[in-house]
């Protein structure tokens, strides 16, 4: 175990062996260590594992995200027919799930000087959208597809194994891998949302949890038009809602409602059949004939 805790000898990247690496991945083989552009290439396809950074003798968290990292969700490869995707950035951002809500007033001193710099780094990360997954909580900038005909952006996601928060301009997404992971922890562990989003937070960032971005947490602002000012908004009610919408539509999947199939739902349609329960024809003889005999 602490032998895994050093950085090779010759402390350059094993991809490209010319360039000095710094960075490491929690998630990948345990003999990995990459420079920068190694790094983003070796996570095009696991965008959400966690990587560290050798600094002063030591790894310490680090994301990818920090490394300039981009998720494409286009479904073709090269630019679009119409021009280039533009990336969700702070610049593009209006308005979404996460936007903030407070006023100015006409006072000339800046309240800024004496506010905490968490603040301002969540506005300035505003057009990113949020990404919960089974291996922690993070933030990516994401390239969108812009043809003529591509799709809405909460069809994209949902293409993309991301189940959006909303589904008009989203700015959250819940991957499928973690709401399976949610439904299986409430089955056999009876783990609450609450619970379950706290673990994640811990499972991200276990020191220092209130620097993620779904840190319910408030600051107090005397120019906030309500007294207090959210940091950011908490994702625990977008889990309870989502977690029950991804039930319900795994149980019409496995029930065959879905394909686009035009009749509607019978009574009893979404229920698993029971092998025990008398069926006729199946189980007992048909048309009761079982009640004319004798026993």
């Amino acid at each position: 175990m602490i032998r895994l805790e050093a950085p090779p000898p010759d402390r350059m990247c094993i991809n490209c062996a010319s360039s000095p690496g710094h960075y490491r991945c929690k998630d990948c083989l345990p003999k990995n260590f990459f420079c920068s552009e190694c790094c983003i290439a070796a996570h095009v396809a696991q965008p959400f594992h966690r990587i560290q950074k050798f600094t002063d003798g030591s790894f310490e968290g680090y994301d990818l995200d920090q490394l300039g990292f981009i998720l494409d969700i286009r479904p073709h490869s090269g630019s679009c027919s119409r021009k280039d995707a533009p990336v969700e950035t702070a610049d593009s951002y209006t308005g979404s799930d996460t936007e903030l809500d407070w006023e100015d007033d006409d006072d000339n001193t800046p309240f800024y000087q004496s506010q905490s710099s968490k603040f301002f780094q969540l506005v300035s990360d505003s057009g990113k959208i949020v990404i919960v997954s089974s291996t922690g909580i993070f933030t990516r900038n994401i390239q969108w597809c812009t043809c003529p005909n591509a799709p809405e952006k909460h069809i994209q996601l949902l293409r993309t194994r991301l189940f959006p928060a909303t589904f008009v301009n989203p700015k959250s997404a819940f991957t499928f891998d973690v709401l399976d992971y949610f439904r299986l922890d409430a089955l056999e562990c009876n783990t609450s949302a609450m619970n379950f989003m706290a673990k994640l937070m811990r499972r991200t960032s276990g020191t220092f949890p209130e620097s993620l971005p779904v840190w319910n947490a408030c600051i107090k602002l005397r120019r906030c038009s309500r007294g207090r000012l959210p940091i950011s908004q908490d994702r625990y009610r977008e889990l309870l809602r989502i977690s029950r919408q991804w039930r319900d539509l795994r149980n019409r999947m496995r029930a065959g409602q879905a394909h686009d199939r035009t009749s509607r739902f019978v009574p009893g349609g979404l229920a698993i059949f029971c092998p025990a329960c008398p069926q006729s024809g199946i189980n007992i003889p048909p048309n009761n004939e079982w009640k004319s005999g004798e026993e």
